[in-house]
């Protein structure tokens, strides 16, 4: 007896029609077929022709990820193979892939249906304007990590507190150094008896910061402190300078080293 599923499978291809696009995405808006549409237009067609189907998953992966508001969804992967079994026990097989989401557990039913939907569609050649045939239901995904996160009240609170925190380490830092301006000056009121001048006595806080050992380094980070309050005051030698640099760098932290 010859095979009959390869003479059935080409009357099938004869008769089924065009299936309408009347169901729409609700997610997406466009037109499509779903599952219900080739079930009905094509089980009397096999019927008549005593053909019957049968399906083997061969691969399913599935794989949980984050959707867009946060929830938990489950993405299924499947592979069938479908066999098209005439009532001879002649069949032919035709392998579809399948692709669904779902929160709960109908995500493998859904992507085997689908899998169902487009084997039938493109083995009888059933005419489609899409590329591709979604389902109904479209799952959006999240982004993890590329997406940057509106910071929440206690982030908020923390930097707000180190920004404060910054700011009066500076206030407290600029007070410090008005304090010891006003106190050097105090106490160079009595000293010298002309008016400091950086360039005239250059040489007298160079001579004045080697006996007191105090480092080059040192001396320039604190150069415009020290003119500033050097001026204030008078001097006239190099007994003078010594002494209010010693009492400037002592009350510095580190002291005169």
């Amino acid at each position: 007896m010859a095979n009959l599923i390869f003479e059935k499978m080409a009357r099938i291809l004869a008769k089924v029609d065009c299936i309408e696009k009347g169901r729409t995405n609700q997610h997406q808006g466009f037109k499509f077929r779903g599952i219900d549409d080739a079930l009905n237009t094509l089980h009397n067609v096999f019927a008549e022709e005593k053909v019957f189907l049968l399906h083997e998953v061969m691969e399913h992966s599935v794989t949980e990820r984050q959707t867009a508001k946060g929830g938990a969804s489950f993405h299924h992967i499947v592979k069938v193979m479908f066999r098209f079994v005439a009532d001879d026990g002649s069949q032919v097989s035709a392998v579809g892939i399948g692709e669904a989401a779902d929160t709960g557990d109908k995500g493998a039913g859904k992507a085997m249906s689908y899998a169902l939907k487009v084997c039938l569609l493109q083995t009888f050649l059933i005419p489609t304007e899409e590329e591709k045939d979604p389902d109904a239901s479209t799952t959006t995904w999240g982004q993890k990590q590329a997406v940057a996160q509106k910071p929440n009240q206690y982030q908020k609170a923390a930097e707000s507190f180190a920004q404060m925190k910054k700011f009066e380490s500076r206030v407290d830092k600029a007070q410090e150094e008005r304090e010891l301006i006003q106190s050097c000056e105090k106490q160079l009121q009595s000293v010298g008896t002309e008016p400091y001048e950086y360039p005239k006595h250059k040489d007298l806080v160079v001579a004045a910061a080697k006996e007191l050992g105090i480092s080059s380094p040192r001396l320039s980070a604190h150069r415009e402190q020290l003119n500033e309050f050097l001026y204030t005051a008078a001097y006239s030698n190099h007994a003078s300078v010594k002494s209010a640099m010693e009492t400037f760098f002592s009350q510095l932290p580190g002291g005169t080293k």
